[in-house]
């Protein structure tokens, strides 16, 4: 059984309290500490610097594509 904490953080108070890293988002997904919209957003910050990464988070988010959104979000961790 997953554990699955309620209630989950929100993306503004990571945002305002912890710096994050790839290695922070994969985990937060995978233990389900963030929504994946919120996941999404906070990646598009750290990509900011590397385009085709950025455009490629910005198209799976666009098109709620959640499993490659996560692909993404486990590769650069």
């Amino acid at each position: 059984m997953d554990y699955k904490p309620f209630p989950k953080f929100i993306k503004e108070f990571v945002e305002q309290n912890i710096k994050v890293d790839w290695g922070d988002l994969a985990w937060a997904l995978s233990n389900h500490w963030l929504d994946v919209s919120s996941i999404a957003e906070l990646a598009e910050v750290l990509a900011l610097k590397n385009e085709y990464l950025y455009t490629s988070l910005a198209i799976a988010r666009i098109n709620n594509d959640e499993p490659a959104l996560k692909t993404l979000v486990f590769q650069q961790a």
